[in-house]
């Protein structure tokens, strides 16, 4: 959410601007780390209206297409202010309207990395904490291409998962679709015949004929309680007392687990190269890493690694703890690199295996599913064909015996 805060700066100067958080403390807490001293904070809901539309909504290759032509400018010699504003230019919609404030604010001499910290729903913390990195450093240009490797392996990951999980999902979509229509349509004109026989029917055609009769009575509570249903179990998973679980339940299920645990391990080395070679300690970067990462069980565990390395162990030894989420050879590799001094480079062969590993796991997805989905099919098309030709067999077996 949007807020509009009106603060003041060290020396006494009123100064207005616009930030995003989730809640009315964290948008609070921003303007505070921006050094200002806060007097007064409302939400804006002037473009409320378009985010429920979908039109501010900011996607992931806006966000690639930014940073490749962004690292590009900086590289050709062209100053930050003057990139933004050739970027500002091009772009639409509420992407437009956050690059006028960054440029706002970088040509009032605010550091770039400050800039884009006042929008943390559109720039992740990977994002401004490498370009803070940048900015110590000198090496901003560097940044910005390591960030467009990351941003861009990272959208090919997401949607080669997506691809992958199409066919699927179109396949069952459809049976389910055509089994409705043949309940609702199709069926009943050839289930009246059986209504009129005296003897026992067998459990399938009844069974069948209680489903097709209540679909037809009541088909439109049937979808409006089902578009409800998918709607509340979307927003439960989506709770926080609620993902531990579901995130658990992924991780161990046959075939989508492999294939989340690889997503995961992928996300988690190419975050951990790109702010190695940033410059970021490492402790820093597992922190960075484990907001960055989606798994709560990730999440976890590289907070523990996190705050073991203040201790001054290895950060190997912490992940050895978490076999089922890090491999014994990932975490050997990992202490291989913290032994040789080349941990930066051992992130990016282990990010480089489990994106080919994710790569060819999708590729394959299909193939591996067809099997069950036509399994799943097949046994519910017999289903129904038992529970319609079994009476009308009964039916000839009894005129024969007249």
């Amino acid at each position: 959410m949007r807020y509009l805060y009106v603060a003041t700066t060290r020396d006494g100067q009123e100064e207005r601007g616009i930030v995003e958080a989730r809640d009315a403390q964290g948008a609070a807490e921003q303007v505070r780390h921006m050094g200002l001293m806060l007097i007064s904070l409302k939400r804006d809901n002037s473009s409320l209206l378009a985010n429920v539309l979908g039109f501010g909504w900011i996607t992931n290759l806006v966000k690639v297409t930014f940073t490749k032509h962004l690292a590009l400018m900086i590289q050709a010699g062209l100053p930050i202010d003057e990139a933004i504003r050739i970027l500002r230019d091009q772009a639409t919609g509420r992407f437009r309207k956050v690059l006028t404030e960054i440029l706002t604010s970088v040509e009032s001499g605010r550091p770039l990395s400050e800039a884009l910290a006042r929008h943390p729903g559109v720039f992740t913390e990977l994002f401004i904490a490498t370009v803070r990195a940048g900015e110590l450093s000198g090496t901003l240009e560097g940044s910005f291409r390591d960030l467009a490797v990351q941003l861009t392996k990272s959208y090919d990951l997401n949607r080669k998962v997506r691809g992958a999980m199409v066919y699927p999902i179109i396949v069952i979509s459809a049976a389910f679709g055509v089994g409705i229509g043949m309940s609702i349509f199709v069926l009943p004109k050839v289930l009246t015949l059986f209504a009129s026989i005296t003897v026992q029917l067998p459990l399938s055609t009844r069974v069948l004929m209680g489903l097709s009769a209540f679909l037809v009575k009541n088909w439109a509570p049937f979808f409006i309680a089902l578009a409800a249903l998918i709607f509340g179990l979307w927003n439960l998973f989506q709770l926080r007392a609620v993902k531990p679980v579901t995130h658990a339940i992924l991780l161990w299920l046959p075939i989508l687990g492999n294939m989340s645990r690889n997503f995961n391990l992928a996300t988690f080395a190419r975050t951990m190269a790109t702010l190695l070679r940033s410059g970021i300690s490492i402790g820093e970067a597992f922190q960075i890493c484990s907001e960055t990462i989606r798994n709560v069980r990730y999440k976890k565990a590289l907070l523990k690694v996190r705050e073991t390395i203040e201790t001054g162990a290895p950060a190997s030894t912490v992940l050895e703890e978490f076999p089922h989420l890090f491999p014994p050879t990932t975490t050997r590799m990992i202490a291989v690199g913290e032994h040789t001094g080349k941990l930066e480079e051992t992130f990016g062969y282990l990010s480089e295996f489990y994106e080919d590993e994710v790569d060819s796991m999708t590729k394959n997805l299909s193939t591996i599913l067809e099997p069950v989905l036509l399994l799943l099919i097949g046994l519910a098309v017999g289903f129904v064909a038992i529970a319609v030709i079994m009476p009308v067999y009964n039916m000839i077996n009894s005129i024969g015996q007249l």
